[in-house]
């Protein structure tokens, strides 16, 4: 072999290494099976009906989403890096028909809901679709002949979230009111916000109104605007599928496990308070832990009526009336402060089971 060839087949051999060790880089480093959507989905199914198609669904989407973002940047190195992966994984879930609800009754809180297809007509998905409206961007990447799917930004974070696990990426969810995000922490002097619903990057004042003033009232523990844990938002999401199951002993399962995931989530400690406080076929102990989580959840929200009114209820669960009752009528009047007149029947339908030492029902 000549000098020259030599030279020319060492190259080669030097080429072939650096893109194979370049693939390797840009191979995912968790499994599909270990992302948070796709665990989710395992735990729904535990207590719902989950057809095998939805799991083949997501696992193509997760899929498709994770290797667009690996013929970006796997490993970005600054923001305009790390928002063209971003956008490469919304396109890839866009190319599988995931589309936003655009009426909040269409919110889909589970990610096994989310992945059920719509049978539409021709013109309601023309308006799903329309230029101009938020799902306008999206429409360009629709395939024509395939079902839409529902994803709200709950899931659409999720399912971010999920993709950004397999490259070890640290994303977390934000919660913003009613709205949910991504913040991907990039590197230590860098983060990004990613909105499902804009499909791209917003700042934190995007979600503020009255210059912030929304906020100033929420108790110190209210996590909005703040990365979330994954613990957490595990917990989030399993409280999200708790409220959909209508069977006690699966909604306490769902609850217990997210529990464990993140203690401190006060939506997951009211409701497991409530089961708790309100099954006459479990045993004292259980009204006891009632109290502990139902405080706890108030410490968070103490002008929530409805948390109030799961205090009261655990209060008098274990014989506490006359404090459950105290509460109870808080509870009512806060009901009255705020004007949701409908609901206070129910509340005093459930101060007098307390007066008359009767566990809470309804």
């Amino acid at each position: 072999m000549t000098g020259s060839k030599r030279l020319i087949a060492f190259a080669a051999i030097v080429w072939t290494l650096v893109c194979t060790s370049q693939a390797l880089a840009d191979e995912p480093r968790r499994p599909l099976e270990r992302t948070l959507s796709y665990e989710m989905l395992q735990i729904e199914g535990t207590v719902r009906s989950v057809p095998r198609d939805k799991v083949i669904l997501l696992k193509s989407a997760l899929d498709r989403a994770t290797y667009a973002a690996a013929a970006k940047y796997s490993t970005p190195r600054n923001r305009r890096q790390a928002i063209d992966s971003l956008d490469a994984i919304q396109i890839a879930f866009a190319e599988h028909n995931f589309i936003l609800p655009i009426s909040r009754r269409d919110w889909k809180d589970t990610i096994g809901d989310a992945l059920e297809p719509l049978n539409l007509t021709r013109e309601e998905r023309r308006q799903l679709l329309a230029p101009g409206e938020v799902n306008g961007f999206r429409a360009r990447y629709i395939n024509p002949v395939r079902p839409l799917y529902l994803v709200n930004d709950s899931i659409g974070s999720q399912l971010i979230i999920s993709v950004g696990q397999r490259f070890g990426w640290e994303m977390h969810l934000v919660s913003a009111d009613d709205r949910y995000f991504v913040r991907w922490h990039v590197s230590p002097g860098l983060w990004i916000n990613w909105d499902w619903t804009a499909g791209g990057p917003t700042r934190n004042e995007d979600y503020s109104t009255d210059e912030g003033r929304l906020y100033q009232d929420w108790p110190e523990r209210r996590r909005d605007l703040r990365s979330l844990s994954r613990g957490y938002a595990s917990a989030n999401y399993l409280h999200l599928l708790a409220r959909h199951l209508a069977n006690p002993a699966a909604k306490r399962g769902v609850l217990e496990k997210a529990m464990v995931d993140d203690a401190t989530h006060e939506g997951v400690q009211n409701s497991l308070a409530w089961l708790y406080a309100t099954d006459p076929r479990l045993p004292g102990n259980y009204r006891r832990k009632a109290v502990q989580y139902a405080l706890s959840a108030w410490a968070a929200a103490p002008r929530d009526p409805a948390v109030a009114d799961t205090v009261a209820c655990a209060y008098g669960g274990v014989g506490e009336r006359a404090l459950g009752v105290e509460i109870q009528r808080f509870a009512i009047g806060r009901l009255r402060e705020m004007r949701r007149d409908r609901l206070i029947p129910e509340f005093e339908a459930r101060l007098r089971q307390i007066q008359n030492g009767n566990l809470c029902t309804g």
